[in-house]
């Protein structure tokens, strides 16, 4: 493997970890995820829900306090992602699946997940997550 495509790797990994760790915390109503997203500067989410547009620490934090007393719990499986990067900055295309635990279900729907990551002090810290559940076309 060529000294590029090792770091590429190298680096979807450990992008994959912390998506996977970000769905981990969300799905055990943990909120440590806020210090995770919001950590090293300025972090923004955008959701699919029109609300879910959070740009301060405290909108982030209100927002995931308030999902967490949902009577369901949800994660992220991850499969394909696409991964890139410049200098500091690193950026993952993902599409998803949502799963939605209900106390006597489970739903899979489709999501679309980007987010965006900035390397602070040796280690890559949240800049931006953007998902969304794809629309049905329109009529």
């Amino acid at each position: 493997m060529t000294d590029a495509a090792s770091q590429t790797a190298k680096l979807e990994s450990e992008l994959r970890k912390m998506l996977e760790e970000m769905s981990a915390l969300i799905h055990a109503r943990d909120l440590a995820i806020v210090d995770r997203f919001w950590s090293g500067g300025r972090f923004w989410l955008f959701g699919s829900e029109e609300h879910e547009h959070d740009l301060t620490r405290a909108e982030l934090h209100a927002h995931m306090a308030a999902m967490f007393e949902k009577p369901y719990r949800v994660r992220f499986l991850f499969d394909a992602m696409s991964v890139d990067h410049h200098q500091d900055m690193a950026w993952v295309n993902a599409p998803a699946i949502l799963e939605i635990h209900h106390p006597d279900r489970v739903v899979r729907l489709p999501y679309r997940l980007f987010a965006l990551f900035q390397r602070i002090g040796g280690a890559w810290q949240w800049r931006v997550f953007s998902g969304s559940e794809p629309a049905a076309p329109p009529t």
